[in-house]
């Protein structure tokens, strides 16, 4: 099962992404057994200290997390007008499937001084990619 959301955005909405997330993760639960295999990813709108982070992860392992030992220190940066703002708001989280590699992600230096999105990174967000090996 592959599962790609968007949790709303903006510091204020801590709450209605832990809802959001938990009525993701439970229609997830019922919709498949134990044992199957499950990719959850996409733009949670919040870094990992956030309630939502919990509440996915009790349920479903991190790419990054497992072959890294953290989420990347960021997966969007951006210049606003009262600063730049730098998060790790994006992942992939997986059950029941072994993650080979992740996609390394560029040194903030390596983005351009704009941030993003740049000349060699056209979204506001980085992509992540992560391969897994299938247990059959």
């Amino acid at each position: 099962m592959f599962s790609c959301t968007h949790l709303r955005s903006k510091k204020p909405a801590v709450y209605e992404r832990h809802q959001q997330a938990k009525q993701l993760v439970n229609h997830i639960l019922s919709s498949s057994n134990d044992k199957q295999a499950v990719v959850v990813c996409g733009d949670f709108n919040g870094p990992p200290t956030e309630p939502f982070y919990g509440s996915v992860s009790e349920h479903f392992k991190s790419a990054y997390t497992t072959v890294d030992g953290v989420e990347p220190s960021f997966t969007t940066s951006k210049i606003r007008d009262n600063g730049e703002t730098t998060h790790c708001i994006d992942y992939i989280f997986y059950r029941e499937l072994n993650v080979r590699a992740i996609q390394q992600l560029p040194l903030l230096e390596e983005i351009g001084e704009d941030r993003l999105p740049s000349e060699f990174y056209p979204s506001d967000h980085l992509s992540l990619i992560a391969e897994f090996e299938i247990n059959c």
